[in-house]
């Protein structure tokens, strides 16, 4: 079979691997038209089919995201104070930056 225009993925614009720290579902207020869902599974919360395109969702999910579930991780695990370094800091930073511009678009 020949190459076709690819099928848009479930993007999620507040990345899985966060709402996994929250268990196997989450509740989800949508603020664009004011709906309330309880329960919502992780694998549809905070996503819309085809939400970014091709370039976009392969950026997050090799480079901004894989640069942060390490920090994200280091932060959810610890025990009393955190110390992070300038380097992570910065990438914490522009992980929240790219996250809420993401979310607002979404909403």
């Amino acid at each position: 079979m020949g190459k076709g225009i690819p099928l848009p993925v479930n993007s999620h614009y507040v990345p899985r691997f966060i709402l996994k720290n929250f268990g196997s579902s989450v509740n989800m207020y949508r603020r664009s038209d004011g709906t309330y869902r309880k329960d919502c599974p992780i694998e549809s919360a905070y996503s819309k089919v085809g939400y970014y395109n091709e370039y976009t969702e392969k950026y997050l999910n090799e480079r901004a995201e894989a640069e942060f579930s390490s920090i994200l991780d280091k932060i959810v695990h610890a025990d009393g104070d955190i110390s992070l370094s300038v380097e992570q800091e910065l990438k914490l930073k522009r992980f929240v930056m790219i996250l809420t511009w993401t979310v607002d678009l979404a909403q």
